[in-house]
């Protein structure tokens, strides 16, 4: 009978917990490489019962970075973040005019929709642009074909005339 109680218990309080409804974030997709102006996309997660205008990101306060354990730069306040919808599922485009002059950007965005606020630690890497996947062309239009391989001639020694 204990045990039933609790399980009632239990259960009547997860259905109405606010963390029950709580949006997340899934992993970043960064598109922009070093020196290159930000541009990259976070998956909203468990926001299928939200439009995109029901949720505002936006970057957090100084205060806030601080109140985290975070550094916040120049560079953090210069991001923009928006809600947009693609495929069917909600996502955060992050942007900026400036480059992006360090190899990674922490970030902490603060997340308001219906349920409630949240704030989520984010860390972006940048690669190098060296290290873009090279372009593959079109291919050829003519079929590759067999060359054929040199013939060496065999070359005789060179004799020496005998001294005596």
């Amino acid at each position: 009978m204990k045990n039933t109680l609790t399980w009632i218990t239990w259960l009547s309080l997860s259905a109405v917990s606010p963390f029950a409804l709580a949006v997340g974030l899934g992993q970043a997709n960064v598109s922009s490489y070093l020196d290159a102006p930000l541009d990259a996309s976070i998956p909203l997660l468990e926001s299928s019962d939200y439009a995109p205008d029901d949720i505002r990101v936006s970057v957090a306060e100084p205060s806030d970075f601080a109140a985290a354990g975070l550094e916040w730069t120049p560079l953090a306040a210069s991001v923009r973040a928006r809600v947009q919808e693609q495929q069917g599922h909600l996502q955060v485009r992050l942007s900026s005019q400036q480059a992006m002059e360090e190899p990674w950007l922490e970030l902490l965005l603060t997340i308001e929709y219906p349920g409630g606020q949240q704030a989520h630690d984010v860390t972006l890497l940048f690669d190098p642009r060296a290290m873009r996947k090279p372009l593959l062309l079109s291919k050829s239009p003519l079929p590759p074909r067999k060359i054929p391989l040199l013939q060496c001639q065999r070359l005789q020694p060179i004799r020496q005339p005998h001294r005596v």
